[in-house]
């Protein structure tokens, strides 16, 4: 189930520019519950555990970054 999550972390940093750790690691920890929750309910199929555990940590882990935004400009005197 944490092998989906891993997916949405690295997709997170291919993709985006605006990813960062506090994002990535409230959308694990969003898509880890996510993962449990599916698990208890048998919503999806057992190959589709790491998708729904991918795209789950990416929207989520997206969405955190944007609303923490902080990132520190380097090139600022």
């Amino acid at each position: 189930m944490i092998i989906g999550s891993l997916g949405g972390v690295f997709l997170l940093g291919m993709l985006t520019k605006k990813a960062n750790s506090q994002g990535v690691l409230i959308g694990i920890l969003f898509s880890f519950a996510i993962q449990i929750t599916i698990n208890s309910f048998k919503i999806v199929h057992l190959l589709l555990y790491s998708a729904t555990g991918a795209i789950s940590c990416f929207i989520i882990g997206y969405f955190m970054s944007l609303f923490f935004n902080s990132k520190i400009d380097s090139n600022k005197n």
